[in-house]
């Protein structure tokens, strides 16, 4: 079954009959997973099988579309909807659309072309945001030093391996085994540093939710485990952790970094440099975009408030850094 969710919601059941087999979903990348009769059951079936899209009428009895709408957004940024509405109806979808909607197919024109016209952009969209999550991990991977014990390496690229089957389409029903094997083997990782305290993940919904957890837990285990078993230097771990926490800083540079860990910046780049394999600006650098790719994902900010928040001065420079970074233009989140 295709990795793209699709719930419909709809009270005229001869219309959910006729959307379900109006085309060939599977074929066309997305797995029908649940039709509901009004917003209400549609919001319960939203929490059990957490649709990457939504198809849905506005007008309906218990709960309408307005409201389940505000519900899911309020739980999660990364669904998307598609409303079914009437020419009569029309001022409810703008509606809809002012609280988020992604697009509106009219009730007397669906067709299979028009639905596709509709979900075309939205599926190149998950696309994308699945190809920025797998890099986003592959990154926060590979900043790990090379010099890792092999059982790190080998927990390390089962969390991979078990995301990118997360993102490229293992059957619906492995997804919560799919989860639990990732936070099993962060643990499996986190275990390898005894000191290092595993909390459980909060209930993940989407693979926005479960990227930004595996790349929090990543960059706990990058950043302290060394420090546990004295992998770094106690100047070098300094250094990451202020740059950690001081990535939005505009104007942070080796010479900042240099002065709170009190060596100068000739010695603390060649020693960051032999420890970590990377210059300290292009730490820096790494730090900053893979924050950026969360706060994309989110889809809350745009893109000169992101770069902004993450330390550039000008949205152009972000932008570019970006895509010199990733291959990816952040405007097309």
């Amino acid at each position: 079954m295709s990795k793209i969710k699709l719930l419909l919601v709809d009270d005229d059941r001869i219309i959910l009959e006729f959307l379900s087999g109006i085309m060939d979903w599977k074929t066309y990348g997305i797995g029908l997973v649940a039709t509901a009769v009004n917003g209400k059951q549609g919001f319960l079936k939203y929490k059990k099988y957490c649709p990457n899209i939504i198809i849905s009428d506005i007008k309906m009895p218990f709960m309408d579309g307005l409201e389940m709408i505000r519900q899911i957004k309020a739980q999660s940024t990364s669904v998307y909807f598609v409303i079914l509405t009437g020419y009569s109806e029309f001022s409810y979808a703008k509606e809809a659309i002012a609280l988020g909607a992604n697009g509106y197919i009219l009730k007397d024109e669906i067709t299979e072309e028009a639905i596709k016209r509709v979900l075309d952009p939205i599926k190149a969209e998950i696309k994308e945001r699945a190809e920025i999550s797998s890099w986003a991990i592959q990154k926060e991977i590979q900043s790990f030093p090379e010099s890792q014990p092999p059982n790190l390496t080998v927990a390390i690229q089962n969390i991979q391996n078990h995301f990118e089957r997360f993102l490229t389409g293992s059957n619906i029903e492995d997804y919560d085994q799919l989860e639990h094997n990732i936070v099993e083997q962060i643990k499996y990782a986190y275990s390898h540093y005894g000191n290092l305290n595993f909390f459980e993940p909060p209930h993940i919904r989407s693979e926005t939710d479960l990227l930004q957890w595996i790349i929090s837990q990543l960059s706990i285990i990058h950043q302290w485990g060394p420090k546990m078993v004295q992998k770094l230097s106690p100047a070098v771990t300094s250094a990451m952790m202020f740059i950690q926490k001081n990535y939005a800083t505009k104007n942070l540079n080796i010479q900042m970094v240099a002065n709170e860990v009190f060596l100068s910046p000739n010695w603390l780049s060649a020693l960051f440099k032999k420890e970590t394999g990377q210059t300290v600006n292009g730490y820096i650098t790494d730090v900053r975009i893979k924050k950026a790719s969360e706060l994309l994902l989110q889809g809350k900010y745009k893109v000169y408030e992101i770069a902004e928040m993450v330390g550039y001065g000008s949205s152009q420079y972000f932008s570019k850094v970006f895509f010199q970074t990733t291959q990816k233009n952040p405007q097309r989140f």
